[in-house]
């Protein structure tokens, strides 16, 4: 289950009190006429002043952490498409779900031509105007 962002005895009396002195449904019935007023043509507000009760349970699962969206976000940037099984407590279901591979990522894939440690060489960047190598070793 997911955990609520307060939790103790004296949060809980006071939200108890403050829904049972019908404060809340109060609060709530002034906020909806508020914006009846600023949008007329609202059909959900017309329905919602019908009926007004509390409408959130606490969430049945828990939600997504922020590392957890950062750590999909990374993953779909390089990889085209994320997995849930990289939370996995299963290690058989996270290696899986680590190695899968995109493979329209790979279509337009062109090796490089020169070796990495030559980049850096000035004979391999040194060229005249028309293209042609400034010297040749």
């Amino acid at each position: 289950m997911a955990k609520a962002k307060r939790g103790g005895k004296s949060y809980t009396a006071q939200y108890a009190s403050y829904k049972s002195g019908g404060k809340e449904a109060k609060n709530r019935l002034a906020k909806l006429t508020r914006l009846a007023k600023e949008q007329p043509n609202n059909t959900q507000i017309a329905a919602a002043l019908k009926d007004i009760h509390r409408r959130r349970d606490t969430p049945k699962v828990a939600h997504w952490s922020h590392q957890a969206i950062a750590l999909a976000k990374v993953v779909k940037y390089f990889k085209g498409k994320f997995d849930k099984g990289w939370f996995s407590a299963d290690p058989l279901l996270h290696a899986a779900a680590t190695h899968v591979r995109n493979e329209k990522i790979f279509e337009n894939y062109k090796p490089v031509t020169q070796l990495p440690h030559q980049m850096g060489w000035l004979r391999e960047r040194a060229h005249t105007k028309d293209g042609t190598l400034a010297w040749k070793v």
